[in-house]
């Protein structure tokens, strides 16, 4: 009798058992497919983040997610439930700073692939875990509370697969914009100054660039918009990403969109793009290498970047091409001129320069607008306003910038306050390289030749005194 009680027992409890251990969280395992293959180090730290998710996040029952891939993976689901968009006139959105991109229709920006996603290691967390929102098929429920772009709160969302990548993101121009506070400041525009502020929020604040706007999503600048369905790629693209930001003057110049002009040589004939020089450390705000911080004889470490031109060039052109710049490669023209200008002095051709920009909103929408006085190609060698041992140059190109004393009159007038006190003719380093320029054609190109300089006479007379420090009061003559 005992005997046939613990059988009986042992099969009742035995199924049991089998079925803890079927049900039982294991660690769910998948590393990124796509990183920079020049970027060792983020490839590393960015596998390893991600390595390990676990059950709880990774698992997604049907019942989960069936709500919210039922409506994002289906298109004409999408396109029936669509808010529907507002025509406004093109005053709304002034003249296009960005690059060219195709325009998304609202239901293309939201659909995701299901098979691809799924498959990712990103696929694996719930929606709700990043979006938030409401598991229902009304969408008016499922959408209450919902987070549209997670990534703007990097530490949040971001931070626990990630945590030192946010944790420098904070350096990253694209993130702080410390750039545009650097030359607004300068120029007498104080940062807590309430129309200041109003003014920034409106027009400056939107070439702000998260995780997402960079690897999901095009950025919210250019009215967002997946990529490749929800897909989170690693490494940035280059059309869809840095050029429908970068677009109108560095990306037409790099891909030869300027009328008569060549593209840049590292794209025609290196097949290069951005993130080939522009790494992911520069991207994140991290140093790439111990020169990053420690400068050299001018200083032993520096701060966190203001501006894109702070601190030592990365990348550079004397990265790559050391031969040339040691002026040890056979052509004279690289024996007598090592350091004494830039390359691009030499290598570059004609780039775009603007005329004052006045910001407002729409008398017709109230969206934030601009407007510019001119646009145009322009190529002039100046004095460096830079000059230092990152950059030792004596010559470089120089780019009119489309600051005006009355650019922000509409919110304050005055409100640039010190207009003079950083130049308007500025240090530029043109994405349109060429190995053979009008500037290569002969010593005579240059020297002895006013129309290639900036002269005073090429300055408007109210931007004289800011440009004191680039203006080339003497032509370099003919060496013989």
């Amino acid at each position: 009798m005992h005997s046939f009680s613990r059988i009986l027992i042992i099969a009742l409890v035995l199924p049991i058992a089998l079925a803890s251990c079927q049900s039982a969280p294991s660690p769910v395992t998948e590393s990124i497919d796509q990183v920079t293959s020049s970027d060792e180090t983020l490839e590393s730290t960015a596998t390893s983040e991600v390595e390990t998710v676990s059950q709880a996040d990774s698992d997604q029952a049907p019942e989960e997610i069936n709500e919210c891939l039922l409506c994002h993976t289906n298109q004409q689901t999408l396109i029936d439930s669509a808010s529907p968009v507002i025509a406004v006139e093109s005053e709304s959105y002034g003249e296009v700073w960005g690059g060219e991109v195709v325009p998304l229709d609202p239901w293309e920006k939201v659909l995701i692939d299901e098979e691809a996603f799924l498959s990712t290691v990103h696929g694996k967390i719930s929606c709700q875990a990043c979006h938030q929102g409401v598991q229902s098929p009304d969408k008016e429920t499922a959408h209450t509370d919902l987070i549209p772009y997670p990534s703007d709160d990097p530490d949040t969302f971001c931070g626990e697969c990630h945590p030192n990548l946010t944790a420098a993101a904070e350096n990253s121009l694209h993130a702080n914009l410390d750039g545009y506070w650097t030359v607004l400041e300068t120029r007498g525009v104080p940062e807590n100054h309430p129309q200041a502020q109003e003014m920034f929020g409106n027009h400056c604040a939107s070439c702000h660039a998260s995780c997402g706007d960079c690897h999901v999503s095009r950025p919210t600048s250019v009215d967002g918009g997946f990529i490749d369905g929800h897909v989170f790629n690693a490494v940035p693209s280059m059309i869809n990403n840095c050029t429908a930001c970068h677009g109108s003057r560095v990306g037409n110049e790099y891909l030869g969109k300027n009328e008569d002009l060549q593209a840049d040589v590292h794209f025609s004939q290196g097949q290069m793009t951005c993130v080939d020089c522009h790494t992911g450390h520069e991207m994140h705000g991290q140093t790439a290498n111990c020169q990053d911080c420690h400068e050299g004889p001018e200083g032993n470490e520096i701060p966190p970047a203001e501006h894109r031109y702070d601190g030592l060039q990365s990348p550079s052109c004397e990265s790559c091409h050391a031969t040339v710049t040691a002026g040890n490669d056979g052509y004279l023209m690289h024996e007598i001129h090592p350091g004494t200008m830039s390359c691009q002095v030499c290598h570059s051709v004609s780039y775009t320069s603007c005329d004052g920009c006045h910001v407002s909103l729409s008398e017709i929408t109230g969206n934030p607008i601009f407007e510019t006085e001119g646009s145009y190609l322009t190529f002039f060698i100046g004095k460096n306003p830079l000059r230092s041992y990152a950059r030792p140059y004596e010559y470089v190109p120089v780019r009119h910038v489309p600051i005006s004393n009355t650019s922000f009159d509409y919110y304050e007038e005055g409100l640039v306050s010190k207009f003079s006190a950083k130049e308007t003719w500025v240090y530029t380093t043109p994405h349109n390289i060429q190995r053979y320029t009008p500037q290569t054609a002969s010593c005579a190109s240059c020297h002895g030749n006013p129309g290639i300089f900036l002269t005073a006479d090429n300055v408007a007379p109210e931007e004289l005194e800011a440009n004191l420090n680039i203006i080339v009061d003497e032509i370099p003559p003919l060496p013989y």
